[in-house]
């Protein structure tokens, strides 16, 4: 047999099997893309905790999002540089939206009340306590 002929021949079977493992790679390629882009849109990772901290680089809280310390009401609290209490705000036990800033004798809590219209009624101003909460009209929390 003629050394060249067979060398084409052995160089189109090589052909021949290089096209259909670059096809069957691609198919198998392109299924596991999709099943991987499948699961990864049903996965939901969830973190669950009592408290969390946040912290600056220099290793100081400056945020505190908890239910432990406030008997299992949600309280978010951003710090100063000092550590003190800047602003928080959260679910009071009465079930009413606060909102604390800092107050010369402690913070000073502001309660956020609708009226039955959905318009907003001042509260007035009172110290966080555990005490419940008493209706002086119709829409207005004082605590």
């Amino acid at each position: 047999m003629n050394p060249e002929i067979d060398l084409v021949r052995r160089v189109e079977s090589l052909e021949r099997q290089n096209r259909i493992l670059r096809t069957g790679g691609l198919a198998v390629l392109s299924v596991a893309g999709v099943a991987l882009l499948a699961s990864a849109a049903t996965v939901c990772n969830e973190v669950t905790a009592e408290r969390f901290l946040v912290k600056d680089t220099s290793n100081r809280t400056r945020a505190v999002l908890t239910a432990y310390e406030t008997g299992g009401t949600p309280k978010l609290s951003l710090l100063d540089h000092k550590g003190k209490e800047a602003l928080s705000f959260g679910v009071g036990e009465d079930g009413l939206a606060f909102l604390e800033l800092p107050g010369d004798d402690g913070p000073v809590r502001r309660s956020i009340v609708l009226s039955s219209d959905g318009l907003p009624v001042p509260s007035t101003p009172s110290k966080p306590s555990n005490s419940c909460e008493s209706s002086s009209e119709e829409g207005v929390a004082q605590r």
